[in-house]
């Protein structure tokens, strides 16, 4: 339905205006004269539109989650708390989907079956925590640390984007000089060195046919890249050996297996830490934390100690067995078993996981720089002096 703008008096001549869904400007205008108002101009909410067409990313689910966990921790009845919230938001479709939740709580369902309603915004995870809580009675306490945990999650992704945010553009950039120099700048030189009739070192007539080839068979060139990009992306998510394959390549690569390792420990041990803590059975917190991690054989280990775990095994000797576990994990996590604070345990190794984690990302452009400026050097300085050798050449041939 349209969101259109209005402003208009009262028959007091007071000025009053404000923002009102209706099926058209003629509705509108007759429901302001039922309410004793005279509309004087009637727009449409340009921005309410614009708006209809954002999606709800992430950010806003944490964000709803923690406006949630602040008026309920301030003992706001939850009705008349989704009602304040859909009161504040511009994104027409995060405030649709908190208007659903708080007429399906109104009908009498709870938070935790409303939410299962919306699995694309709300994970098992979250569903599963509310459940909990509600059971238990700590639905404040568990909003808080829920929100904790994603917005963590966030940062956690944001620091990694943001990290490999420079070697990514500075390598964009050096592939689009090198496309440039070979399709439109070497042929200049290739047509002056033509002028001089002399023979062109083997180096430099390399570049001037890789010119050759570019300038002929650019658009398929492209579009062969294209192709692998989507078909690699496409096997990826479709085909299963593929996607074992790339998973236990990756892990072979030293810096990507370290971050891709701690990112896996940091939310396994969240997750773990704050779902024990919740009283929910360590079976079903196991395949929880599956659902949350990617990666096929951390997948693959988790679901087999869970297998192990339903056998009778605790879960520090479940995961030993898997030998792609750090040892340093399984032994903190043997000793939180043995002394009874598992989920104390479990949240000092995801803290300690973290900093980790932070330290490589911080550094992570200082420990890629050289590597960058060798390729951009070689690649870029190789094109500069295959051109200019044979100007070198050029006093023999004068």
């Amino acid at each position: 339905m349209p969101t259109y703008r209005w402003s208009g008096v009262t028959h007091e001549h007071k000025k009053i205006s404000g923002i009102k869904y209706a099926t058209n400007r003629i509705e509108l205008k007759n429901n302001l004269i039922k309410q004793n108002i005279f509309p004087l101009k009637i727009k449409y909410d340009l921005t309410r539109i614009l708006s209809s067409y954002s999606k709800i990313r992430a950010k806003h689910i944490t964000h709803l989650i923690e406006q949630l966990s602040i008026l309920i921790n301030a003992n706001t009845p939850i009705v008349k708390a989704f009602d304040i919230m859909s009161q504040d938001t511009e994104n027409h479709k995060l405030k649709e989907l908190i208007i659903n939740c708080k007429n399906s709580i109104l009908e009498g369902k709870s938070l935790y079956h409303t939410w299962q309603q919306y699995p694309q915004y709300f994970n098992a995870l979250s569903c599963n925590l509310i459940n909990a809580a509600e059971q238990s009675g700590t639905l404040d306490i568990l909003l808080n640390e829920l929100t904790n945990y994603l917005k963590k999650s966030e940062l956690e992704k944001r620091k990694i984007i943001k990290a490999l945010l420079y070697p990514t553009v500075t390598l964009s950039i050096t592939i689009v000089v090198t496309l440039i120099l070979l399709i439109f700048v070497i042929p200049q030189f290739e047509s002056m060195f033509n002028n001089f009739g002399a023979k062109l070192p083997t180096y430099t007539q390399l570049i001037v046919c890789s010119s050759h080839f570019l300038q002929k068979y650019w658009p398929i060139f492209l579009s062969s890249i294209a192709g692998v990009t989507i078909s690699v992306t496409v096997a990826y998510h479709h085909l299963t050996k593929f996607h074992q394959l790339l998973d236990l390549a990756v892990l072979k690569l030293p810096l990507i297996k370290n971050i891709l390792t701690y990112v896996i420990i940091t939310r396994l041990t969240k997750i773990l830490s704050l779902t024990l803590k919740s009283g929910i059975p360590l079976v079903t917190v196991m395949n929880l934390a599956t659902s949350t991690i990617s990666h096929w054989q951390y997948r693959s280990a988790i679901q087999n100690a869970i297998t192990l775990i339903t056998n009778g095994k605790t879960l520090h000797n479940a995961m030993q067995e898997q030998k792609i576990f750090p040892t340093k994990v399984i032994q903190l996590i043997a000793l939180g078993e043995e002394t009874g604070t598992l989920d104390s345990m479990l949240a000092k190794i995801a803290d300690i996981y973290n900093t980790e984690l932070n330290n490589i990302t911080d550094n992570l452009n200082t420990l890629l720089e050289p590597i960058i400026m060798l390729i951009l050097g070689v690649v870029v300085g190789g094109l500069v002096i295959g051109m200019y050798l044979p100007i070198f050449r050029l006093g023999t041939i004068i």
